[in-house]
């Protein structure tokens, strides 16, 4: 059950926890592992105010691959889940990013186990989705193996970082080119579509 007064103390509270940590060095990169993305979808759930703009990086946890994932509960229309991600972006500050974690397959189904050698097809398909997924918006992506908390190995594609402070651009564009905006809905059929330069995702 929903309480508003309840939901609006904590969401301040988490704010005043983050202005501590910016008034300690206001250079750091204050990240969240952050619920907003599930919560948001929940009928009586309001944001505070407080949480817009707040976060320079939310770290969104096991989006695909737990039964509590929003990917297990919130998917049909396939890609419903997205519209959780989408609306929790709100709470990021200008110029910040959302990390897209998967933790197993699509479902919630623990299946990204052992050795990547000796994964199936399956396993890399539900890689590609997830990956896909993220890359519909401007988000990191991250997949952690086998669900376990430290055996996380993270990937980063069309986002322009520094390599040996050399701009280092992903495969898909030259530096921040997009044909495509961040996308919002399926483009036909249900599919999510965005083009870049060289090649689309689907």
């Amino acid at each position: 059950m929903q309480n508003a007064a309840a939901d609006a103390a904590i969401q301040q509270g988490i704010r005043k926890q983050v202005q501590a940590f910016k008034a300690l060095n206001p250079n750091l990169l204050v990240m969240g592992n952050y619920n907003l993305a599930a919560n948001i979808t929940n009928p009586g759930f309001t944001v505070d105010p407080s949480q817009i703009g707040l976060w320079d990086v939310i770290f969104n946890e096991a989006v695909i691959g737990q039964s509590f994932s929003i990917e297990t509960w919130n998917n049909s229309p396939p890609g419903a889940f997205m519209q959780g991600l989408i609306k929790s972006e709100l709470a990021i500050a200008p110029g910040g990013t959302l990390i897209f974690a998967q933790s197993g397959l699509p479902g919630g189904s623990n299946g990204l186990t052992g050795n990547q050698s000796g994964w199936s097809s399956r396993q890399w398909q539900a890689v590609r989705y997830g990956f896909a997924a993220a890359m519909q918006r401007n988000y990191h992506y991250l997949f952690n193996c086998g669900q376990q908390a430290y055996s996380c190995i993270g990937l980063t594609d069309e986002q322009v970082q520094k390599v040996s402070g050399a701009p280092n651009y992903g495969w898909l564009s030259a530096g921040t080119q997009r044909l495509d905006a961040p996308q919002s809905e399926p483009w036909s059929n249900g599919v999510w579509r965005r083009r870049f330069p060289n090649g689309w995702v689907l």
